[in-house]
């Protein structure tokens, strides 16, 4: 492998910034390969000791809402070269892979499935966001907190339930109206038709789980046609998927990103005498991956949308609900191949080398 950055050679045509140029190995008379294996498993790893109010309570780590990195993977691969026919045609072969599935613990306030219920009522622009398939937090868990815990007043403006908290009902004055008992700032939120012992908000463990499915595969086969004349195919072929949640961790934001990267070459080498050789080479590579139809669970369809923070952050941490609607990361969708065709006449001397390339390039965005 060679990296260049300055100062190409003529047959590098009008290219700019860096480029790394790799040989690939080649087959031979004799059958020869290669295996590697790497193990990484960081599961000694040491949980967190403090991750915010009422995590240095007593109880297990999850329970605390404490993290620690749960990262876990292999990387293996292997290589396979020889001769196709003896003496005229050999092949090479190399693949390897590095699948990843790791998790990662956080913690956020999320509305609860019984707000979801409650709080869509019909008509209104709440219903188009509580309703849509996969909104819901996905979690393994709730983490107790009080209404002390965020900074508001138990009885008054919020119940500490079973499965969260309480801080209200939908208002009973149709829609549109303005909730009265807002007090015009979050210590003060407003608890609509009352406080009615269902929960609203809780504190929820979620995990993350990214799976990314990545490999490479490298061939080669060369020919011997004469003594004078080689012709060379070459592929390079890497595909990668990768699934996660972009965003709030609710299932419509669990995001699919699947590309493709591809380059293929054929490569005619002729000889016409000690000082003086021709190579044809054509070229076709690219990339591509489509965000929109690998993700069709997502709200497009939404613009994203927040509640205002609730609770006093004097002496608490108010409670800030995780967004609503589409993830703010924008989908991308790309298809950008590019063929090239070049023909370079190498000529050496006994003193000094030139080369006179000739090349075209086609590129579609």
């Amino acid at each position: 492998m060679k990296v260049v950055s300055n100062s190409y050679d003529a047959e590098n045509g009008r290219f700019t910034g860096a480029q790394i140029q790799v040989t690939t190995k080649a087959g031979t008379n004799q059958v020869h390969g290669s295996a590697f294996f790497k193990a990484s498993r960081p599961g000694l790893n040491a949980y967190q000791a403090w991750n915010g109010v009422g995590s240095n309570n007593p109880g297990t780590p999850a329970a605390r809402g404490l993290n620690r990195d749960e990262s876990r993977f292999n990387q293996y691969g292997g290589s396979l070269g020889g001769p196709l026919r003896k003496n005229k045609i050999f092949a090479f072969f190399n693949w390897e892979t590095s699948p990843l599935a790791s998790s990662t613990t956080a913690q956020g306030w999320y509305e609860t499935s019984r707000f979801d219920q409650s709080g869509a009522t019909p008509g209104s622009i709440a219903a188009q966001y509580l309703s849509f398939p996969g909104n819901a937090v996905s979690s393994n868990g709730i983490i107790a907190r009080t209404c002390a815990s965020i900074g508001l007043t138990e009885g008054l403006n919020c119940n500490t339930v079973a499965g969260g908290l309480d801080i209200g009902s939908p208002i009973k004055t149709g829609l549109g109206m303005q909730d009265l008992t807002y007090g015009g700032n979050p210590s003060i939120p407003g608890i609509g038709g009352g406080l009615d012992g269902v929960p609203d908000i809780a504190y929820f463990n979620t995990v993350n789980p990214t799976t990314t499915s990545q490999m490479q595969f490298n061939g080669r086969v060369d020919a011997n046609i004469t003594q004078k004349d080689r012709l060379t195919f070459t592929l390079y072929y890497v595909p990668v998927t990768n699934t996660d949640y972009n965003g709030p961790v609710r299932a419509e934001n669990l995001w699919h990103h699947s590309q493709t990267n591809n380059a293929y070459a054929l490569i005619w080498n002729h000889v016409f005498s000690g000082s003086l050789l021709n190579e044809a080479r054509v070229n076709a590579a690219g990339w591509r991956w489509n965000e929109v139809a690998s993700n069709p669970q997502a709200a497009f369809g939404l613009p994203a949308t927040s509640i205002d923070s609730i609770g006093n952050s004097a002496g608490a941490t108010p409670a800030t609900i995780q967004y609503f609607g589409p993830p703010r990361k924008a989908p991308d969708l790309r298809f950008v191949p590019i063929s090239t065709t070049c023909s370079t006449q190498r000529i050496s001397t006994s003193r000094q080398s030139m080369e006179a390339p000739a090349q075209s390039i086609r590129q579609a965005l």
